[in-house]
């Protein structure tokens, strides 16, 4: 993926979700590996550096083989707005002759993971977009954040993706899209949720299906990356959520000129339970 457009972009698979992840550090607790399923909530649901580890903090994943990289995110993260966050990716593990390598080049943001930025969320996105399609083995984001308040480093969950976009631009956002909260679980241990409603209308029928066979294989077997605005780095605060789709896409077509049908689809979000 050379550039995103202002169309919505859907993180469909995480090479990194079960594969070997290490850290500098580790606290008793808070291993690495926690980083590689796809837990917000829960026991086993994060990592933390030890305490007064907040610098040259290396997240390593080996994905086994090397994939297409469109994104890499550390989602939940307890990140202050002043970090330093360098991402590398490589074929050896030594990090030797990178691949990519910008530096601490503003190529990526901080983000709060949900549409709703006044309630309590599970930390924050960090959000890498390279602006090409990288193809590597390894991936290390190295962390510095000498002033993080909590004294330690912490992340939940390690993304290391591919973006699907449709190639029809909607201009600056999605046609419409809609989002409410939802209040869940039991008394004293309730908390909101984000639902988000996506329509794109004017999809080919090629892309229509695309989409719905994609959502049809991560139904019930995968988490979701949606980034509404991904050529906007100014909006991306508020912007990304972490989800689950809530059923298939619905898809409507209507005829247009020369036999061509436009495709409208809807789609539903569901931020992530646990």
């Amino acid at each position: 993926m050379a550039s995103l457009t202002g169309s919505i972009a859907i993180g469909y698979t995480n090479h990194a979700s079960g594969k070997v992840i290490t850290t500098t550090t580790a606290a008793t607790g808070y291993p690495a590996t926690d980083l590689s399923n796809s837990r917000l909530f829960g026991p086993g649901a994060v990592y933390r550096s030890t305490t007064g580890s907040l610098t040259t903090q290396n997240i390593d994943v080996d994905l086994a083989s090397a994939q297409n990289i469109d994104i890499i995110a550390l989602i939940g993260n307890n990140l202050s707005d002043a970090a330093t966050r360098i991402p590398v990716t490589s074929e050896n593990s030594g990090y030797t002759s990178p691949e990519y390598n910008p530096g601490s080049a503003n190529v990526f943001d901080l983000t709060y993971p949900a549409l709703i930025s006044d309630i309590p969320r599970q930390g924050r996105n960090l959000i890498i977009l390279p602006g090409t399609t990288l193809n590597s083995r390894y991936v290390r984001v190295t962390l510095n954040d000498s002033g993080n308040t909590n004294n330690f480093i912490s992340s939940r969950v390690y993304w290391v993706g591919s973006l699907w976009q449709p190639t029809y631009s909607f201009q600056a956002v999605p046609d419409t899209y809609r989002k409410k909260r939802e209040l869940i679980g039991s008394p004293g241990v309730q908390r909101y949720i984000t639902i988000l409603e996506v329509d794109l209308p004017a999809l080919s029928e090629a892309e229509g299906r695309a989409l719905e066979s994609l959502c049809s294989a991560r139904l019930t077997t995968g988490r979701l990356m949606v980034l509404i605005r991904p050529d906007q780095p100014a909006t991306w605060q508020g912007e990304v959520i972490y989800c689950t789709l809530v059923g298939l896409p619905t898809l409507s077509g209507w005829p247009q000129g020369g036999g061509t049908i436009l495709w409208k689809v809807t789609l539903i979000f569901r931020e992530c339970e646990d």
